[in-house]
């Protein structure tokens, strides 16, 4: 829902600077946008896998639900991937060309849905949601490679880990830490959400700072390095 209204904003910019035969600008408002997903969605997302258990009390008071803390963990990682795998969507979307995107979508429908189903009775929740975690994965580290290198070639690398990666390891890491030393010993659900919010705020200022003053350099450098050649 979060990064919903980015492919509506950058939908437009993307291909018109692609007709306009400003390829370098839709690289860098590529990039940038996914960054900025980052920057709000990931905070949220990766505290839904590292301490799930915990969002689920906080959402309804159950201390038993809680227990299905694990499946909404892996759902939640494979939403994550959704989330990155829909700019492959938005690249070709701009180039005007959604053969490639067209043919990825009926091949792993095709695989998936009867997976689904064969897993869904026999392995009941856990099945299903390893088969939504493998499906939304290969998008980002099977698909990707192969979309960029048909439309923008060398940028792989850097889309994963400058504007994903590089976001996702400090969020984690801090994450991580605040489970063991506050989130860990709350019970009460009032504080639970006042430590959360908190949290989620921290991180996305934390983010924006790096997006500032860290990954907009990697842009600046690169436009410089076009205006010298």
């Amino acid at each position: 829902m979060l990064s919903g209204p980015v492919s509506v904003a950058i939908l437009p910019r993307l291909t018109a600077l692609y007709n306009s035969d400003n390829k370098k600008q839709m690289t860098n408002l590529f990039l940038k946008s996914t960054s900025l997903v980052s920057v709000t969605v990931l905070p949220i997302s990766l505290i839904i896998i590292v301490i799930p258990d915990k969002i689920l009390y906080l959402w309804t008071g159950n201390i038993e639900l809680s227990s299905w803390g694990w499946a909404l963990s892996i759902y939640s990682l494979g939403s994550i991937f959704v989330v990155y795998s829909s700019f492959l969507h938005y690249i070709q979307f701009a180039h005007g060309n959604l053969k490639y995107h067209l043919r990825y979508g009926l091949i792993t429908s095709a695989f998936s849905i009867p997976l689904i189903y064969i897993l869904a009775v026999y392995f009941s929740v856990e099945g299903v949601a390893l088969i939504w975690l493998a499906r939304s994965s290969i998008g980002i580290f099977l698909w990707a490679p192969f979309v960029f290198y048909k439309f923008l070639p060398g940028y792989y690398k850097e889309w994963l880990i400058n504007n994903i990666l590089y976001y996702a390891i400090v969020d984690f890491i801090l994450i991580y830490f605040s489970k063991i030393l506050l989130l860990k010993y709350l019970d009460e659900r009032l504080y639970l959400f006042i430590i959360m919010f908190l949290l989620i705020s921290c991180l996305i200022l934390i983010n924006y700072v790096m997006f500032k003053k860290v990954i907009n350099k990697s842009y600046e450098l690169r436009t410089n390095s076009d205006r010298n050649i």
